[in-house]
Parts: C-alpha cells; sequence; structure tokens
C-alpha cells in the first residue's frame, strides 16, 4: 500500500516530472526531433512521439499534459488512462460539486469555455479514463470517462459519470450529472445540460440554450 506521504509528494511531482521529460522551453528539439518519432502497436501518453498507432496508455491525468508548443500530436486506436492520480482528481471534483453549489452554479454561465478554439492534437478511436482533458485537442469516436471530461472538441460519443464540458460538440453527449457545451450539433443528456448555441435536442432535468431554459425537453434547428 502506498503511505499517504508518498502520495501526496507523487502528485506534487507529476507536473514538474512532465515538464523534464520533454524539454519543454527546447521547442527546437521537439520539432527536429520528437515530431519524427511514431510508435506502432503500443505507446505511453504523453510521450516524445508524435504519433501513436495501436494501444496508448497515459500514465499522467490527462493528454492535455504536452507542452503548448507541441503541435500535431496524433492518436490512432485505443487510449487508455488509468493513472491513479487522475483518480484522485476525480474524486475531488465530486467533493467539489457537493459542498460548492455555489461554484456549480457559476459553470452554468459558461464563461469559462467561451474562449477561441485552436486545435492543435487529435485522437481518433476510443478513449477511457477516469478524467480527462483535452484543451486544444479534438476527439474523433468515443469517449469515456468515469468522472468528468473536459474537451475542445467531441465529435462522436461522450460518455461521462458526472460532469462533461466541450467548446464544441457533435454527435451524442450523455453525463451522469452536466453537460455543458459552447457550440453543440446533436443530443445531450443529464439532469442539467447547458449550451450557449445549439442545433439539436437536450433531455435532462433543466435544460437550457441561450437564454430559453425548460424543464425534461429542449430542441433548438
Amino acid at each position: 500500500m502506498i503511505s499517504r506521504p508518498a502520495l501526496i509528494a507523487a502528485c506534487l511531482l507529476t507536473p514538474y516530472l512532465s515538464n523534464a521529460q520533454f524539454n519543454c522551453e527546447d521547442s527546437l528539439t521537439y520539432r527536429n526531433v520528437c515530431m519524427k518519432r511514431t510508435h506502432n502497436g503500443f505507446g505511453f501518453i504523453p510521450s516524445k512521439a508524435r504519433i501513436t498507432n495501436g494501444l496508448a496508455m497515459g500514465w499522467l491525468i490527462s493528454v492535455d499534459d504536452y507542452c503548448d508548443h507541441m503541435d500535431s500530436v496524433r492518436i490512432n486506436g485505443l487510449h487508455l488512462n488509468a493513472s491513479p492520480f487522475a483518480a484522485i482528481a476525480g474524486c475531488m471534483a465530486m467533493v467539489f460539486t457537493v459542498y460548492q453549489p455555489e461554484k456549480f452554479r457559476e459553470q452554468l454561465d459558461l464563461k469559462q469555455l467561451r474562449q477561441p478554439l485552436a486545435i492543435h492534437h487529435k485522437l481518433n478511436g476510443l478513449s477511457i479514463s477516469f478524467v480527462e482533458g483535452g484543451k486544444n485537442w479534438s476527439f474523433q469516436g468515443a469517449h469515456i470517462t468515469v468522472f468528468a471530461q473536459f474537451i475542445d472538441r467531441q465529435n462522436g460519443l461522450s460518455v461521462s459519470g458526472m460532469w462533461a464540458e466541450h467548446k464544441n460538440l457533435n454527435g451524442l453527449a450523455v453525463s451522469g450529472v452536466l453537460n455543458l457545451a459552447v457550440k453543440a450539433n446533436g443530443v445531450q443528456i443529464a439532469l442539467f445540460n447547458h449550451a450557449h448555441e445549439m442545433r439539436g435536442v437536450q433531455l435532462g432535468l433543466w435544460n437550457r440554450i441561450g437564454r430559453r431554459a425548460t424543464p425534461l425537453i429542449n430542441a433548438s434547428f
């Protein structure tokens, strides 16, 4: 069993270890060396390879632990993230939702999501994880998270046990508690659904598209 001090130290050191591995400040080395690397069959995520074909195994909290300058990362196949840090983050998110309802209400105005969409990386296939953050990422296929997901663009199926946020959603999003989207085309299903702009249908206890809010079902075409 991992001791509590060791677990806390690991959580604190994770960001520094990831930055050290990728030499985040040395963008020239990344573009000349890492952009040419490909993992076929199996690879860890994040890694110094630009393309991973097959099974991509995550070892940090989410795929957006790449450095910002690492453009055009591609994952084709199955992405699994069973990181214990992600499980801890998911539990913390659940506590946050239950014991700070005022913060939960603040999320419903979508202010934090209304930022320019800049897609640099793509995942094509199936992604399964505890918690997933995908800043500057586009997911094509099915994306399943136990607790929550925060993805810039989702095309296809999104399933989350508790919370899902998308800047751009095209397809079906199913969440146990909350669905948020700046721009959506398709269907949102959750207890609470909120989209700034949408062409599609919302099913839930309370649904909002723009300024129009209705119980049970909402639609805009």
